[in-house]
């Protein structure tokens, strides 16, 4: 129709993490609001490409190979471009940032929106921080910024960002795909081998050293002094069994007959729902999207004071210090003592301030609101 808005998403790859989640979220509902979208992935597509394609979505790629700058693929983006004509150009991750940028400056000007998702990242990635510093200096060009977190948004300006507009749009949360389901709980255990009264503590995350397993497994290991038959769920890229590092740290910890190592996972609401307390360690975070999962299935959470977890959990979680792994423990006993009538109305509590705040079809009306400010700017 003639008032179709089109927005052209370019990000790094389509592998799990939250930014491709929260893609797939957005372009999901996009189209109900009269949004066409197109996904542009510079990298070869990933897992989350097959998803894309099951909704309509058109997924291109690049196909340029990590860490190898190709000054042919920028080229492919802007002809893709001038091709599309998108209204709105929205990046996701700094490389994207940059390429969308440059290649929107190419094809017309089309209007660049990046899309902040991080507070922090490895020191020892020498590209993402050159990269990231290009970003920096080249700020003022992009139409706006969008950040996830408040955290967010304040550390990017720390490092040089000086955006003509900005945003905070939180993650955004289908509360019909996650919500609390005691089918799924029993059907979660029963696939683990646990009875129903078995405490089980679990964490999603891919193994990186900003998640800081380790402080989890030192907190884990004194759970096991009061709750010495407590299982310990670990998901997520690299947590499958035979990493060296995480083996020698779980052996390390004490606590390895008690801990199962999951790998990636399709079903987050199925691994949410068939636990009692889910935790968070990281060093860093933005707005973490399993936080959000985790509550909107009703189930109590202990996280790290990063990024914007503080303002995501308000009162109805426990926040501990970054690295305190005693004060975790103690957080995660106090819940595990409760009963579980007393453990589900916190839950509950968790599930009704994702209600309230971080709805999906709020958070999308959000983006609509930014694209249509961008382009009829």
């Amino acid at each position: 129709m003639a008032s179709e808005m089109k927005v052209l998403h370019c990000i790094t790859g389509l592998n799990r993490g939250g930014a491709e989640a929260m893609l797939l979220k957005l372009v999901s509902r996009l189209p109900a609001l009269d949004c066409a979208c197109r996904v542009i992935s510079l990298l070869e597509p990933g897992p989350l490409a097959s998803p894309l394609r099951d909704m309509g979505v058109a997924v291109d790629s690049l196909h340029m190979r990590r860490g190898m700058p190709d000054p042919r693929a920028l080229l492919r983006l802007r002809s893709l471009m001038l091709r599309w004509r998108p209204d709105v150009v929205q990046t996701w991750l700094y490389h994207a940032d940059l390429m969308g940028l440059m290649a929107a400056r190419f094809a017309g000007n089309v209007p660049v929106v990046w899309n902040l998702r991080c507070t922090a990242m490895d020191p020892s990635n020498l590209s993402s921080l050159l990269v990231r510093r290009a970003c920096a200096t080249l700020s003022g060009h992009a139409a706006g910024v969008a950040a996830n977190s408040h955290a967010g948004l304040a550390y990017h300006r720390a490092l040089g960002y000086r955006p003509r507009r900005q945003w905070v749009l939180p993650n955004g949360f289908d509360l019909q795909a996650f919500a609390p389901n005691r089918k799924r709980r029993t059907a979660m255990r029963r696939h683990w081998g646990v009875p129903a009264d078995q405490p089980v503590i679990g964490m999603a995350a891919r193994r990186d050293l900003l998640k800081d397993h380790a402080s989890l497994l030192r907190a884990f290991a004194a759970v096991l002094g009061e709750f010495p038959d407590a299982l310990l769920v670990l998901c997520g890229d690299g947590m499958e069994p035979g990493q060296s590092a995480l083996d020698a740290g779980i052996r390390e910890a004490g606590v390895a007959d008690r801990v199962r190592l999951l790998g990636p996972l399709e079903n987050m609401a199925d691994f949410m729902n068939g636990l009692d307390v889910f935790c968070l360690s990281s060093k860093a975070e933005g707005f973490p999207n399993v936080l959000g999962e985790a509550m909107a299935c009703g189930v109590p959470c202990v996280a790290t004071d990063v990024g914007d977890v503080r303002r995501v959990l308000d009162s109805v979680g426990t926040v501990v210090r970054p690295g305190d792994h005693a004060a975790m423990a103690r957080a995660v006993i106090g819940l595990l003592r409760m009963s579980s009538a007393q453990r589900r109305a916190a839950g509950q509590a968790g599930r009704e301030r994702m209600e309230s705040k971080y709805h999906l079809d709020a958070v999308v009306q959000s983006y609509m609101k930014m694209y249509r400010d961008v382009a009829f700017a």
